[in-house]
């Protein structure tokens, strides 16, 4: 797509065995407008600091629009 898509990937593990894992992808639909979706995954023990986020997982949709 000629640098209009932009993938980005956060991995985050902890040695107590709990993840979090954040895929984002950004479209660029022109140079004033963007859309941005975000997946975030939260995965480990409920003893983890993270483990009470467990099993809530979020989509996230949004759209960027820059006024110059």
């Amino acid at each position: 797509m000629h640098g209009r898509i932009t993938p980005q990937f956060t991995f985050i593990a902890d040695v107590n065995g709990y993840y979090a894992l954040q895929p984002t992808l950004t479209y660029r639909i022109n140079d004033n407008v963007l859309a941005n979706v975000t997946y975030s995954m939260i995965a480990g023990s409920w003893t983890g600091s993270l483990g009470s986020f467990r099993q809530h997982d979020m989509l996230s949709l949004r759209m960027t629009m820059q006024f110059n």
